[in-house]
């Protein structure tokens, strides 16, 4: 099976739902091409890239990075743009769909889980008239919460569009159990225009170019500097661009017939990595010019997603761009795309996933072992928790620190080490869940239980057996001294000196007995 994922930070995040799935299908090919912190506009790169068909699923999250560009204004939403861009979405939608199979996922912001916002009602009536699957996540967290107790109030991340990990994980799973029995169904695909109306402008040797690159994505960029520009064959709606953000601090003009249009303020900070965010422009904008200048602390247009108010003129002018992407209106599906009726869409049941989804969850949702509790920013984790929330119920739960991949900090008792364990080997002999005891001011001591015996354990072999820790947003870093325990990218537990900030830290949650 082949899976292909365009999605938002939460198909990214470890161990988000991504993580679930491949856990559940681990001979399936996924291949996962999500931009963090971008709007769903930005896979109209895909449909001259990406041949869908070559996929036996492929699946949409945009919903909270949509919400996100939305409701903070970032690209002037008013009515006529929120249609163009709803527009777009649908073209991206329905031309996936009419090659393979498509499961648009549902992610909804904090503010949202109550109720259903703009772009939940549209995504639905989206997927409705694509002959796709609609995937809701929140009545399967809401059944899990009320399942196991849990405060609905602490059951996003500290990022208000990131629901808890550990259970996006378990929903990622479910749907992996799921989609060998979707692989047997009739693939009805819509017919669908062939002709792209999406062109694109792509880095070439007229340009100094860059290739960046790390485990999620390699690019070649173009890169410029103070004075560049880029002139444009001919005029066109731009709808975006790429950027690496940690190489890019300038403000960009655009223009049209040599009278500037636009201007965006892309003043980021230097660094290493790479960071690729897709940049979207307002409709109604020809543009066959862009210019590259110094960042001020001028009005512009618009500033980029996390974009610096005040520059740092120390820095360089510089911008790492690639991927522009132009729309042609009227290539664009005129046909309305929000109720549609015909025979195809009758014979179709986008809802199918979901009723399987939540007939799993209604029936063996107190039997999923893990979810992960989540503190208010700058309490003392430990001592708040009894753990953190008293509305959490807590008999017949067992406190347990948890790495990535709901990997639980265990012991074991035969090579008396700290090893991380996955849930189905809890309960093995001589392997023994890690547990708490607060002693407050930060100070912690580890113990297991064996026999309704506790004994203390310490990773670092001190004379008194005390451990300190930091609280890093929701996550610990236990330390003693300059030395602190971490999980390294392959989840063995080690100890390190100085450094530890490409380490995994833990999390606290609960194991369900």
């Amino acid at each position: 099976m082949r899976i292909l994922i365009l999605g938002t930070s939460n198909s990214i995040i470890y161990p988000g739902w991504v993580y679930g799935l491949r856990q559940s299908l681990p001979d399936a090919t996924i291949e996962n091409m999500s931009i963090g912190a971008s709007p769903g506009i930005q896979f109209s790169v895909n449909l001259e890239k990406t041949n869908f068909a070559d996929y036996d699923f492929v699946f949409f999250d945009s919903i909270p990075n949509d919400q996100t560009y939305h409701d903070q204004n970032l690209i002037h939403y008013d009515a006529k743009n929120t249609a163009f861009f709803h527009q777009i979405t649908f073209e991206i939608i329905k031309r996936i769909a009419s090659e393979t199979k498509l499961i648009v996922l549902c992610i909804e912001e904090q503010a949202y889980f109550n109720c259903n916002s703009e772009f939940y009602n549209n995504r639905i009536a989206f997927a409705r008239n694509a002959n796709a699957y609609f995937v809701d996540t929140k009545p399967l967290i809401n059944t899990f919460v009320k399942a196991n107790g849990i405060n609905p109030d602490i059951i996003y991340d500290y990022h208000p569009s990131h629901p808890d990990r550990c259970i996006m994980n378990i929903i990622g799973n479910s749907i992996g159990e799921h989609l060998s029995a979707l692989s047997d169904d009739n693939f009805i695909p819509l017919p669908t225009k062939k002709q792209n109306p999406f062109s694109y402008w792509w880095p070439t040797d007229q340009y100094p170019q860059k290739l960046y690159t790390n485990s999620l994505v390699s690019d070649i960029y173009t890169i410029l500097g103070d004075g560049n520009n880029i002139r444009f064959n001919d005029a066109k709606l731009l709808i975006g661009f790429y950027i690496n953000i940690t190489k890019t601090n300038c403000i960009m003009d655009l223009f049209f017939n040599n009278q500037r249009v636009f201007s965006i303020a892309l003043n980021y900070a230097h660094a290493d990595n790479i960071v690729k965010i897709f940049v979207p422009i307002p409709e109604s904008l020809l543009v066959d010019e862009i210019r590259i200048r110094p960042a001020t602390n001028e009005n512009v247009d618009y500033h980029g997603l996390g974009s610096r108010k005040e520059p740092h003129p120390e820095e360089n002018t510089t911008i790492a761009v690639t991927g522009f992407t132009f729309c042609h209106p009227e290539l664009l599906d005129t046909t309305p795309f929000l109720f549609q009726k015909s025979e195809i869409i009758n014979q179709f049941d986008c809802e199918k996933l979901q009723k399987k989804l939540e007939q799993d969850f209604n029936k063996n949702s107190q039997h999923k072992k893990i979810f992960l509790i989540k503190p208010n920013t700058g309490a003392d984790i430990i001592q708040k928790n009894i753990f953190f929330d008293k509305n959490v119920k807590t008999e017949n739960k067992t406190l347990a620190l948890f790495s990535y991949n709901e990997s639980i900090l265990c012991y074991n008792t035969v090579d008396n080490l700290f090893q991380p364990f996955k849930l189905d080997k809890i309960g093995l002999p001589d392997i023994y869940v890690v547990n708490i005891a607060s002693l407050g001011n930060n100070k912690i001591k580890f113990f297991i239980k064996i026999c309704n015996n506790i004994f203390y354990v310490d990773p670092f072999h001190s004379h008194d057996g005390i451990i300190n820790y930091e609280c890093h947003y929701d996550r610990l870093l236990f330390k003693k001294d300059d030395a602190h325990l971490c999980a390294d990218n392959n989840n063995v537990v080690t100890i390190t000196h100085g450094n530890w900030e490409h380490l995994q830290l833990f999390q606290v949650g609960c194991i369900v007995n």
